[in-house]
């Protein structure tokens, strides 16, 4: 059986409320050569049955806790597709992302790395006293993480998988990790991405955590220091 062209990765942790929105909006993309992986990271509600639901529509992988990194690295290792892209399971994508990324990548075919942006919006399910906690853009925004991401498994694999030792920064320790690779990396101006704000994100619950932004930072600019150093 010929290999799908696009592998998605649905990674998902208790989120029942969410999870069929995400899938729909994998389901109905326009660019319909691809397969789609959910790996549920030990949910204990009941996004397993939500999942399962779809049948062989979507590939459904099951693992003990082990965080959001652990769960988008065997997603990778699970797909059998040229290009990967990512979907957290409280977001999710226009119909168009995966075409206008493809297109793309057929018109620059030197591109290792396409990103797009990315229109924020609060849980429509919230309390006025939950939404006044929480701060929303208006407008859309460059978003270099993997929710807009698309690229060959064969790139991902160059710069390698997301750091399991981390809580928060995940997808900018990886970013940035790839940016000192000078690999191509190009951010389209089209919205490619839906992120909804709601108090269970894990930048809200992962406070305690934060100060690895700040270590990863560090680590970037220790890695540039010493590419200058060497040239």
């Amino acid at each position: 059986m010929k290999p799908p062209l696009t592998s998605i990765i649905i990674t998902c942790f208790n989120r029942q409320k969410y999870i069929a929105e995400a899938i729909e909006s994998a389901l109905t993309q326009t660019m319909i050569d691809r397969e789609i992986i959910v790996i549920d990271d030990g949910s204990t509600d009941a996004s397993a049955e939500i999942v399962r639901a779809y049948g062989d529509r979507v590939q459904y992988f099951h693992q003990h806790n082990q965080g959001a990194s652990r769960a988008k690295n065997v997603g990778v290792d699970r797909a059998h597709g040229e290009f990967i892209s990512f979907l957290d399971s409280d977001d999710f994508w226009p119909s168009d992302k995966l075409h206008i990324q493809l297109n793309h990548f057929a018109e620059s075919p030197d591109v290792d790395i396409l990103h797009g942006h990315a229109l924020q919006f609060v849980d429509a399910d919230l309390t006025p006293e939950e939404k006044a906690q929480l701060f929303c853009p208006p407008d859309p925004m460059a978003a270099p993480v993997s929710g807009t991401m698309l690229l060959r498994k064969s790139v991902f694999e160059k710069v390698g998988g997301f750091r399991e030792d981390l809580l928060v920064g995940i997808d900018i320790e990886w970013h940035l990790r790839a940016k000192s690779m000078d690999l191509r990396i190009e951010t389209l101006p089209d919205i490619l991405l839906h992120r909804r704000i709601h108090p269970t994100n894990s930048g809200a619950t992962q406070r305690s955590a934060r100060q690895q932004h700040l270590s990863i930072l560090k680590e970037h600019l220790d890695r540039r220091r010493q590419a200058m150093g060497e040239k």
